[in-house]
Parts: C-alpha cells; structure tokens; sequence
C-alpha cells in the first residue's frame, strides 16, 4: 500500500534522494497498524516517461516498527516512607515495554491526597527526571493517603499513565517505652505500665506486643496482655497473673525480676522492640512452710497458749508478698485424728491464740500456716504441746547438820499435769553475794535426789568453796522442772543449820607459877568464840605429853572421859627434867588439830641467899655469897644490890655483873671503895656496906636475901687519911736545932 502522505515519489527531493521518511506513527495507524517490533518492508518501483517499472521485491530485515512506552506498572511505597515524607519508586521499563526504544524520562503526578479528583505533576514532565524513585517532602500530611501514577516518555513520545496508586504518608511507630511493673495490691498479678512511642508513625496504633523474657532467655508474647485489644492500646496497661508468669512458656523462678520489652505497631507495621525493664516487680508466690508453733508461757495445767512468729522476712518466708493473715489448725485432742480443725483467730494477724477449757496433762497437736494474696501456704510441722504449767514453788529448804555435813531437805511441789524431772538447788556464796548452783554436791537431774529431794554438803567444802564462816547459816533454796520448764524459785531459808567445825588449833598450854620441881600445874584459856569453838560447844580439851622421852606421846587426859576443865597438874616428874605438853579441842563435829609444845621443866626459883658477908680487900669492899639451892634448874645470874646513903638499895651492875662466869663461879665482886662513896651510893667513911642478893634461873629470882648484920664481922666504907694540923715549934727548940 502506497503512502503518498509520508512518502511522496514524484517528489523532486524524494526522487533526488532516493528515501523517504514515513512517520512511525503511520505505521502504527491504519491502514498499516504493524505491531511494535514488525519490520517496515517495502516495494519500490520506479517511473518516466514511459511508465512504471514492476515493484521491487520487498525487504525481508532492516527497522523494525517503534512505539511509545507500554503503561507502567502501579508505583510502590519506598520503604523510607514516613509521616513527614512520601517516598514513590517505579520500575524502569525496558524492552519490550520501552516501545523498542530507550526510554527518556518518566512523569509522577499526585493527586495530593484529593481521592483521585484533581492530579497535577510532581517531576518529570515539563522537565526530564530518568529515576525510578522519588521523595515528596514539602507540604506532605501525616496520616494523608497520597494517589500516585507514573507514565514513561520515549522518542515517540509519552506512554499511558500507570494505574494510580495510594500510599499513606505514615511509618511504623518509634521505640515503645519501657514497661515499668508493679504488683496489684489486690489480685497479685504484675501490672505493666508503659508510654507511648516517641511517634506513631503519622497514624493510630493498632496494637502492642508485650513479651516476659522467660527463665531460660527466650522472648514469649504473654496472652494476659493481647496486642491487638483495644483498651490495651488506648490504657497502655495490663495486669499478667503471677500464675501465668511461673508457668510455661515463661516458667519464672521465684525473686526473678519480671523482664518486659513492648513493641508498638500501626498499619505501617511494627516498630522496634521497647527497652527492657531493669528494676521492678519480682516473681512472688504463696508464703513458704513456717516453724511449728510453739507452747506460749502463760500454758497452764487449765488452759493451752499457742504462739508463733511473725512471718515478715522479704524472700521465701513471705513469699515477698505480705502475709495477710495465719490459720492455726489443731487435732482438739484427738490423736488419731489426720485432719485438723480449723480455729477462729481473733484477728487475721495474731501470732498467739488461747485454748481455755483444756485438760490437764492431755497432749495437743497444732499445725499454723500463712497466708498472702496468692493463696494459703503448706502448713507447719506438727506442735504438741501439753495442757501443764511449770511446777509450784518449792517450800523454803529444811537444814540440819549430820555429822561433818549439812543436810538440805525439801517438800514435793505440784507438778501442774507434768511431772518433776530435775530441781535447782542453790546454795548462797557469801563471798560473791550471789546464789550458785552446786551440781557437784547436789545434782538436781539424778534420781536418786529427785527421789529423795534431799542433798549433803560437807561443812569444809562450804567454807572453802563458798567462804562459808563458822557460824553462819547455811542458805539455799530450790525449784523444780518438769517439761513446762522451771517453777518458782523457793524463798530462802531463815533458820535451820549454821557452819560448824571442828575446833580451832589451840596454841600452847601455859605453865602455871604452881609448877615446882615435884609437879608441873598447866592452864590454858577456854576457847569462847563461834570461831574457836567450830560454831558448836567444846566438849572436851585433850592433853597430851612425851614422858620426857622427847619422842613418843601419850594423852594425860580429856580423850575418854571429856573434860573441858582448863587446868591439868602432874607429880609423875623428876625435877629437872624436861617434858613437852600439847593441846586440842573436841566438839561435836570431832577433835580440833594439836597445838604448838609447850616445854616445862620441873622445877621452882632459887631458895633465899644467906645474907652477904662483906670485907676490906685493899682499896675494894669484896662481897661474898653462898651459892643457894637451884631447886631444879640452874642459876643463871645473880643481882647484887648495895644500900645506899638514903636507904635505898640499888643495883650494882658495873663491879658486880650478875650474870657474868666468873663472877657466878666465883661466889664474889669486888667494888672499889671509891665507887662507893660516889653516886648513887654517896656513903662516907664507916657506913657499913650493906647488901642484899638474889638468884635466877628459868622460874624467876629467888626472894631477897636479908642485909648483913652491922655486928663488927662486915666491912664499913673506907677512906684515904684526913690531912693532919700544922707543925708545931716544940720548946726544946734552939739555936741548934728545931724540934716540931
């Protein structure tokens, strides 16, 4: 078919060119309609003046048929897309769908979010723009939904509009919160509170995903808290039962911090997953097994006191959640009975309850458990506790003395419905003003003493021990136990045994002046203090001696019979003689230790010296004596007195020392005559010499001599010759001589 309008032959400048342009478009029209991609053949046959050559054979290659861009595909939302901007890609168009030519640009046009009434370019129609995406930013509407169509321009021209799509200028929100947790007061579950994202995403959220980090690491969506409902999302709460958390998939131990993250999501989809909580609400759970009650102090053989402790610890006593009340559960009595009976508390808290009513000495089982919002914890062990009471107070103490000790005697208390296992005894210590127990000499726990209720205590171990003095009372006092624990103390004795001994040691007996060299007389002082005596009446005073043997002893008396007299004379010695005497006390409690010896020799003082007899020994007065009669003991010294002008006698210890050797052995002294008319003694010439003796030995001096006698036989004082009278002239005196 010829195309005389694209290509006309008889045209000089088709003819002088030999080609024509026909129009791609043509060929697209009718009458051609080829096809994109058909190749243009073509006949060419020439004319002149004698007419039309026949037609050339048609090409079978050479170009192919072109048309404008195919409609594009819808465009998508970029995935940057937020409420502040709307990013738009497209798809290049290439071959086939370019219409067999490079493409040049591509228009977007926007309806700018009219609902498709009105579309206006954005890029690339009055100006060439080849991307495939593109960002709308200036006066884009959160939340606005935005219609967009693309179309693609090729040498031919532009293709058809894409059909239009809408995209919502939203994202997906920002990062949710942090959950903060709590428990409720009330049910005991975790309630979970959070903010919202910093943004939406330009649109409502639809939704949050709240997951618990269970024990083992893992993330688990907790269905107490659904996404998608609707006044989750508007109240940004929920609670999560404590049940659900410690069951799988969580499976939280108990005191496990409860670890939440949130995610929140809007049409646009999620955004990232919230922060986890570091601090808050830990898994809780019912109180644990509490310590059997115990048996109250006010129990008694009448009424039961049942007592036990406060749980309030934080952790597993409580549960670490407050105790909101206690059951206590007993058996009534009943020993076969398994299940318990609940009792009425008076209030929820009380840590004590009391059963009156009661009967004595009859057992109760108690079982006590603890209850917290979550339910009622496992009951206590079993208590059992008996309806008794501590013993009565033991009467004050019986004392008495038994031999060398003092026995402690007691009546039997009520035991209240428990029966007496063991008694206190304890003795007052004097040194320390405090009373002591003394299990050594009195052990409460034996049977023997529970049984007999008595004890002994030496009196050497009171005095030495508890610094018991001979004389005091012994105190003590006593209690009883039984499986209720210790009853009254009973009040200290106030009469009954007092501290005894036995004598003290006496000291030495002392010999009597009656003691002479044919008997020997001893007295000694009656013991009279509380002390001395032992705290009890002497008995007897033993006197002991060694028969002079110096060795061995023999009792004189006081052993069998007593005697408590306190003198003792013998005539069984020899005068001279030295004998050792000893003492000791009895009293009821026995002998006291043997004094200190006493020695006694037999014996009496010197018998009287015979007057002195005095004599003129050159310028000396010599006094001689008569040795006297010892009367068993040796004279030791003698004492020499002289009279002196005034009468007085006075002892001469200078010329005459008494117990000078020679002197005794001698039997004289000699004083000289000066001496004697010197003080003290101051006689003058022809006073006699008068003296008097006495001797010693171990029993005292003798008694006084007499003087000597004034009868001529004894020497008077002394003198040199007077000075004589001046000479005289005699008559027969002359010229030749002189007589005087």
């Amino acid at each position: 078919m010829e195309d005389t309008a694209s290509c006309d032959g008889s045209s000089s400048a088709v003819v002088s060119a030999l080609h024509c342009l026909v129009p791609m478009t043509s060929l697209w029209a009718a009458p051609f309609s080829l096809a994109q991609g058909a190749v243009v053949r073509a006949q060419v046959r020439a004319h002149n003046d004698r007419g039309w050559s026949a037609a050339s054979s048609a090409n079978t290659a050479g170009a192919g048929v072109e048309v404008v861009p195919h409609q594009m595909a819808s465009v998508t939302r970029g995935s940057s897309t937020s409420d502040t901007a709307v990013v738009i890609d497209w798809t290049a168009l290439a071959s086939p769908e370019n219409g067999g030519t490079a493409v040049l640009g591509y228009a977007l046009y926007t309806d700018d979010a009219g609902g498709g009434a009105t579309w206006t370019e954005v890029i690339g129609y009055t100006s060439v723009y080849s991307g495939t995406t593109f960002t709308l930013t200036g006066g884009v509407s959160a939340g606005a939904s935005y219609g967009f169509k693309v179309m693609a321009k090729n040498k031919w021209g532009w293709g058809a509009f894409s059909d239009a799509a809408t995209i919502l200028a939203a994202t997906a929100p920002s990062v949710a919160g942090s959950a903060t947790t709590a428990i409720d007061a009330g049910t005991g579950g975790v309630v979970l509170t959070w903010s919202a994202p910093a943004s939406t995403g330009g649109i409502a959220l639809t939704s949050y995903l709240v997951e618990v980090q269970g024990s083992g690491g893992g993330w688990s969506a907790e269905p107490a808290c659904p996404s998608a409902d609707a006044s989750l999302v508007a109240s940004r709460t929920c609670t999560i039962p404590m049940a659900s958390l410690v069951a799988s998939p969580h499976l939280l131990p108990f005191d496990a911090l409860v670890v939440v993250r949130l995610t929140a999501a809007n049409a646009q989809g999620a955004g990232p997953g919230g922060p986890e909580n570091t601090s808050g609400a830990r898994i809780r759970q019912l109180p644990a097994q509490m310590s059997a009650p115990s048996e109250g102090a006010d129990t008694t053989d009448s009424q039961v006191v049942v007592e036990w402790g406060a749980v309030t610890a934080v952790g597993l006593p409580t549960g670490n959640s407050a105790v909101t009340s206690y059951e206590l559960l007993w058996d009534n009595g009943d020993s076969g009975l398994t299940t318990f009976v609940q009792l009425t508390l008076t209030s929820p808290l009380a840590t004590s309850h009391t059963i009156v009513g009661v009967t004595e000495g009859a057992f109760y089982r108690f079982v006590v458990r603890a209850v917290n919002v979550y339910g009622t914890g496992v009951g206590s062990t079993e208590a059992t506790i008996r309806a008794s009471d501590v013993p009565s107070r033991v009467d004050a103490l019986t004392t008495a003395r038994s031999g060398l000790n003092v026995g402690a005697s007691w009546s039997e208390p009520s035991d209240n419905g428990a029966a007496v296992t063991a008694y206190q005894i304890e003795l007052w210590d004097p040194s320390t003003s405090a009373y002591v127990e003394d299990t050594a000499g009195c052990d409460g726990a034996s049977a023997s003493v529970i049984s007999a209720r008595s004890c002994s205590f030496a009196f050497t171990d009171l005095m030495s021990t508890y610094s018991y003095a001979v004389g005091d009372l012994f105190i003590a006092r006593a209690r009883a136990y039984n499986d209720d624990g210790w009853g009254e103390r009973s009040s200290a004795n106030t009469g009954g045994a007092t501290i005894m001994t036995v004598p003290v040691t006496m000291g030495s007996p002392v010999e009597d002046a009656a003691t002479s060299s044919t008997q020997v007389v001893l007295t000694w002082a009656d013991l009279a203090t509380t002390v001395d005596i032992g705290g009890t009446a002497i008995t007897s005073y033993e006197v002991s001696w060694d028969a002079g043997t110096g060795s061995s002893w023999a009792t004189l008396r006081g052993f069998s019979p007593p005697d408590t007299s306190t003198t003792y004379t013998t005539t069984s010695v020899t005068a001279g003689a030295a004998y050792q005497f000893r003492l000791r006390a009895q009293n009821a409690l026995g002998f006291g230790a043997l004094g200190p010896t006493l020695s006694v020799i037999p014996s009496s003082v010197p018998d009287q010296m015979a007057a002195a007899v005095t004599s003129v020994q050159s310028v000396y007065a010599k006094l001689t004596w008569t040795v006297p009669a010892s009367n068993g003991a040796a004279i030791t010294a003698y004492r020499i007195q002289i009279r002196r002008s005034d009468g007085v006698m006075a002892e001469e210890a200078t010329y005459c020392p008494g117990a000078d050797a020679t002197l005794m052995a001698n039997a004289y002294c000699l004083v000289p005559m000066v001496a004697l008319r010197a003080a003290p003694y101051s006689l003058t010439q022809g006073d006699l010499i008068a003296v008097q003796l006495e001797a010693y030995n171990l029993k005292g001096w003798s008694t006084v001599s007499l003087l000597n006698l004034a009868d001529g036989s004894n020497a008077v004082v002394e003198t040199e010759p007077v000075a004589p009278a001046a000479p005289t002239r005699l008559a027969a005196t002359d010229d030749t001589r002189v007589d005087v």
